[in-house]
């Protein structure tokens, strides 16, 4: 369950999954020399091949529940077995997983870190399923996170890299 705090922009390990260091790549793109981008500096036309496993959460700061998916791909909604659109997350995480859960999402909103993980799914439905995610955050002023922007990648059964 461990995961990897990037800061300043740092990106994933060089085995990490292509499509997950192209996300960075975009996302870094799109930067511009800030801390980090805006949600209006992301258009899903320019990584099309991502989106299936692209979500983007809201940071409800001051508001419960704090993290609410606003879109989730079509991959990462089969990973997840159940649409979690306008859930909050942590919607279907087995209840010893929550806390932790919640702690990655807490790392991005409150520090503007990225986070690199190689895990395990932590649903109910699916804690079989070995994934590479990166989550990385978006922000309206460049200072405060407003969304979380995130990919999840199911790793291949007989990877090398878990």
């Amino acid at each position: 369950m461990p995961f990897t705090i990037l800061e300043h922009g740092a990106g994933p390990p060089d085995n990490a999954d292509q499509r997950v260091r192209s996300f960075h790549e975009y996302w870094r793109s799109i930067r511009r020399g800030r801390p980090f981008p805006s949600r209006a500096d992301f258009d899903p036309i320019d990584i099309p091949y991502l989106m299936p496993f692209v979500s983007l959460v809201d940071v409800r700061n001051g508001t419960q529940p704090r993290f609410v998916y606003r879109l989730a791909g079509t991959k990462l909604v089969d990973l997840l077995k159940r649409e979690v659109t306008w859930h909050p997350v942590g919607y279907g995480v087995k209840p010893e997983q929550l806390e932790f859960v919640l702690q990655r999402y807490s790392i991005v909103a409150d520090t503007g870190a990225g986070i690199f993980q190689r895990d395990r799914m932590q649903e109910q439905s699916n804690d079989y399923t070995g994934i590479e995610r990166l989550m990385l955050p978006l922000g309206s002023d460049g200072m405060h996170v407003d969304m979380i922007f995130s990919i999840v990648i199911p790793m291949p059964k007989d990877s090398p890299r878990g």
